[in-house]
């Protein structure tokens, strides 16, 4: 069995969605693990989550208005 993995940042900005556009091509949903940090790179007091995911892209939503990064991992086994 092979994998695809995708790592990346997405910049929110006093947001609580953001979009991610996959930049690999998959055949099937994959897996979206994201975790945010502050601008200290630190681990934010927020919770964020996957709220919709297809096979080009994740939208990420955040539990209140957040300024920071998230990281995500993008993951899936052809």
């Amino acid at each position: 069995m092979s994998f695809i993995v995708e790592v990346g940042t997405i910049t929110f900005d006093s947001a609580t969605s953001g979009t991610i556009t996959f930049s690999q091509q998959y055949g099937k949903i994959p897996t979206v693990v994201v975790t945010p940090t502050d601008d200290d790179g630190d681990g934010a007091n927020v919770n964020c989550f996957v709220d919709s995911i297809s096979t080009t892209s994740a939208v990420i939503r955040t539990s209140e208005t957040f300024t920071g990064n998230i990281q995500y991992h993008v993951i899936s086994g052809n």
